[in-house]
């Protein structure tokens, strides 16, 4: 992982934290136009629309990421 990621991942993760799950949808949907295999991204995608109750999104992005790593066990909790 590179530098620049790895720290727009540590912003998403403070967003996150204090429940700014709006801020992480949009950060997140511009990793994943570069990057749309992160299965990490997906997951916290996945977390965050389950966070604001759009669970059907949610669900997409877990089987997502899911499917792009099939060992993401915080995907199928």
């Amino acid at each position: 992982m590179n530098k620049e990621l790895k720290s727009e991942i540590n912003i998403i993760i403070n967003y996150f934290n204090v429940g700014n799950y709006n801020k992480v949808l949009e950060l997140c949907k511009k990793i994943l136009k570069y990057s749309p295999e992160n299965d990490f991204i997906l997951n916290i995608v996945g977390l965050s629309y389950q966070k604001i109750s759009q669970l059907d999104n949610a669900e997409n992005f877990f089987i997502r990421a899911i499917n792009v790593n099939k060992n993401n066990i915080n995907a199928l909790t």
